[in-house]
């Protein structure tokens, strides 16, 4: 969504204001809007327990238990990860990597969802999860917090 003035002249657009997902080419920014909302459900679109946070020094994963007054951080991409190279989320799309976003998940998971057009139904596909059960290929989920106890 996009608003403008009376003269056609740009005030707002929906885009600059993520929720639980990022689009192709759609910004976190420090200073900006610096965070992803899980939802509550996958029925329930109200806020979740997990936040993804953009910091100067790193990009947080929070988790705000019901029994806490205040969220905990569950995991961190620090500079150093980034500076590296060692970890870039996109750094091979499976398909077309225009048609991929990223989303926040329910579970606290962070996953690129890419839409295939090779298959006979065209759907969309889960390329990347962070927290996976192979902990060789990513993270552990045990990493989770609802995840393993």
């Amino acid at each position: 969504m996009v608003l403008h003035d009376s003269k056609g002249n740009f005030i707002w657009q929906s885009f600059d204001y993520p929720t639980d997902t990022l689009l192709v080419g759609q910004p976190l920014r420090v200073g900006g809007v610096t965070r992803l909302v899980s939802r509550a459900s996958d029925k329930q679109n109200t806020n979740g327990a997990y936040t993804l946070v953009l910091e100067p020094e790193r990009l947080a994963m929070f988790y705000k238990s019901p029994n806490s007054p205040k969220p905990y951080v569950y995991y961190t991409f620090s500079k150093q990860k980034f500076s590296t190279g060692a970890r870039t989320l996109l750094s091979r799309p499976k398909f077309n990597s225009t048609m991929s976003f990223l989303r926040l998940g329910v579970d606290g998971n962070l996953r690129v969802f890419t839409f295939n057009d090779k298959l006979t139904s065209a759907s969309w596909e889960v390329t990347f999860t962070l927290f996976s059960r192979d902990a060789r290929i990513w993270e552990s989920e045990c990493q989770l917090p609802q995840k393993c106890g």
